[in-house]
């Protein structure tokens, strides 16, 4: 996850954009993936790696890669936009590590 993808997260939370569960879009709404794929520019092959490290759930502690993780919070724990940003913040690369 890079900085643009917190901000599209946060942009999405503040401006009231509906918020989906089960699916990445919904009419006018989406769920956090679909708004950072927006926000990216980017198919979902590019999130998709099951090569990718796998991360620990600050919710329940189940491990997921990056991707899946925030599918994850946005289905099973329904976590709001805002919630998701602030509390995967922490997995943003720096420009030299994702290249």
């Amino acid at each position: 996850m890079d900085q643009r993808a917190i901000d599209a997260l946060v942009e999405a939370g503040l401006r009231n954009r509906l918020q989906v569960f089960g699916k990445y879009y919904w009419y006018t709404g989406a769920c956090a993936m679909g708004v950072i794929l927006d926000a990216e520019g980017v198919e979902r092959s590019r999130w998709v790696s099951h090569s990718a490290p796998e991360v620990s759930c600050p919710q329940c502690g189940g491990c997921y890669t990056e991707a899946v993780l925030i599918l994850h919070c946005n289905d099973a724990h329904r976590w709001d936009f805002l919630t998701i940003a602030r509390k995967l913040e922490h997995l943003v690369t720096s420009p030299n590590e994702s290249a």
